[in-house]
């Protein structure tokens, strides 16, 4: 899935954050904060984590932090992001798993860290 793909530019360029929206404006802010809340959440398996807040508080941008961090750990086909904003339907919403999904198999993934932005919006 194409969508897909473009979502997850670490599996194609290790100079993903260069192209990276968020990660770009996060650079050049002169205070770069980084949430708290990423150090805290427990990752070992059986994980799953809610982070939740007012809009425009740097979720997603936090989540992307997560993600440059979770790649020092783990190969780049380890770590999936989807921004369900995209997503138009709940059958959308399944194909996009299952190719996540059937793509980190495919690829021997032991271990898939599987980032969901804007979840409210499906």
């Amino acid at each position: 899935m194409d969508v897909v793909d473009r979502l997850n530019p670490w599996w194609f360029s290790p100079s993903w954050e260069d192209e990276d929206k968020h990660l770009r404006q996060w650079q050049v802010e002169r205070v770069r904060w980084v949430p708290g809340w990423i150090w805290e959440l427990g990752l070992d398996p059986p994980a799953l984590n809610f982070v939740y807040g007012p809009r425009q508080t740097g979720k997603t941008t936090g989540l992307k932090l997560l993600v440059r961090e979770l790649l020092r750990r783990a190969g780049p086909d380890s770590v999936a992001y989807l921004d369900l904003d995209i997503v138009l339907s709940p059958a959308e919403l399944r194909r996009a798993f299952e190719y996540v999904v059937g793509r980190a198999a495919r690829r021997g993934v032991k271990r898939l860290y599987l980032l969901l932005d804007e979840v409210t919006s499906v």
